[in-house]
């Protein structure tokens, strides 16, 4: 049986809605800090 960490696909990443809906934060509020280089990466 594998594993959790096996059975999950690691090269995903997330939209930047579904980092807001996880985070509760605005498309805007990501978008401004992407921009300026701040908060977390996506």
């Amino acid at each position: 049986m594998q594993s959790a960490r096996n059975s999950f696909n690691e090269d995903r990443w997330l939209t930047e809605a579904e980092v807001s809906t996880i985070t509760s934060l605005s498309l805007h509020t990501l978008r401004a800090h992407r921009q300026r280089g701040i908060g977390i990466t996506f």
